[in-house]
């Protein structure tokens, strides 16, 4: 039960064998608090799926191997378009994240011995859900002030001075202070729900934790998000294949996937960046179908997504919280 606690900070490899020991010793413990989340946005995704898939005039379908399904259809006849597009499932991140504050919570109290009740975890959360939204309300604003003020600055370079590649190292710059800042604020949950701070208490907390590890804890979130996008990325390269023989219509992702491109998911975190005409992306494998996929294939994607995301969300908790412990360790909690 108590397999992560050390008062030592513990190595890399180390500490990711005691990660999947301490969650495969309480698998059935974890998904049984996050049941309730992940039904609920199952929900909403069929709900949202049926309705784009019934409704909504000639949309254009893409498939990758990063997100699965989307569709995008034009909201004006104009040349220059708005468009407006849906990821299947669009909404499991935003229910996970709310996971993440009852998943910290028992592992915490699993981490110190002490009997965990769901009713309990849930009670407990319940209480500071009035907190937890307000960390999380206030972190998109800071989050979009940041991008807005990096931009903004860059703007203002750009016309300064004339260099071919300063929209690359704007994005770059742009995606390092995102960055610094997320891992800064990566114990937010922790202040939350085991200390019960305020909401600006727990953000000033999170950067007194992270001050001086900043590195640290960057290599083993970076490491965990690179094994799970590669882990994901070929789960649903291996059912494309795999459904790609009974539905034609994948037949293009298919003959991607049959291609060098398949290395691309070996990249782990996809991302992409593009300055007029000039296109990167690196970390999947996209394809825009000609025709419309049937619903059960894209059913059979949403299901897959939400399954893989929710296996990844336990590991995110129990890093936090095992860094959480190692830099308060012997302190008052």
């Amino acid at each position: 039960m108590n397999s992560l606690t050390n008062k030592n900070i513990v190595g890399v490899t180390e500490l990711f064998s005691r990660i999947l020991r301490f969650y495969l010793n309480h698998f059935g413990l974890f998904w049984k608090v996050m049941i309730p989340l992940i039904l609920l946005c199952f929900l909403i995704d069929v709900a949202a799926l049926l309705y784009h898939y019934n409704f909504v005039a000639e949309p254009f379908w893409t498939v990758n191997t990063s997100g699965g399904f989307s569709a995008t259809h034009n909201l004006t006849p104009e040349a220059n378009t708005v468009k407006w597009s849906m990821k299947y499932s669009s909404f499991i991140a935003f229910f996970l994240w709310f996971a993440m504050c009852p998943l910290v919570l028992t592992v915490y109290r699993l981490r110190r011995g002490m009997d965990v009740s769901l009713q309990e975890v849930w009670k407990h959360t319940l209480q500071r859900s009035l907190s937890i939204i307000g960390m999380s309300l206030l972190l998109v604003v800071l989050f979009f002030f940041l991008i807005f003020l990096t931009l903004l600055i860059s703007q203002f370079v750009t016309f300064s001075v004339k260099f071919p590649l300063l929209p690359f190292l704007t994005a770059l710059v742009t995606l390092g202070v995102l960055v610094y800042f997320a891992v800064r604020w990566s114990l937010l949950n922790q202040g939350i729900i085991i200390e019960n701070l305020s909401v600006i208490r727990a953000y000033r907390r999170s950067f007194e934790l992270v001050e001086g590890r900043w590195i640290s804890f960057f290599v083993r979130y970076l490491l965990l998000l690179w094994g799970s996008c590669v882990i994901i990325g070929l789960v649903f390269a291996l059912t494309f294949m795999i459904l790609s023989i009974i539905a034609p219509e994948l037949k293009p992702m298919q003959e991607k996937l049959l291609s060098t491109e398949i290395y691309n998911i070996l990249v782990g975190i996809d991302g992409a960046w593009q300055h007029n005409d000039f296109l990167i992306e690196i970390g999947k494998i996209e394809t825009t179908l000609s025709t419309v996929p049937a619903f059960w294939v894209i059913m059979v994607i949403l299901i897959q997504k939400i399954i893989l995301y929710a296996v990844f969300t336990p590991m995110w908790a129990i890093l936090t919280t095992q860094l959480y412990m190692e830099q308060t360790e012997g302190l008052a909690v």
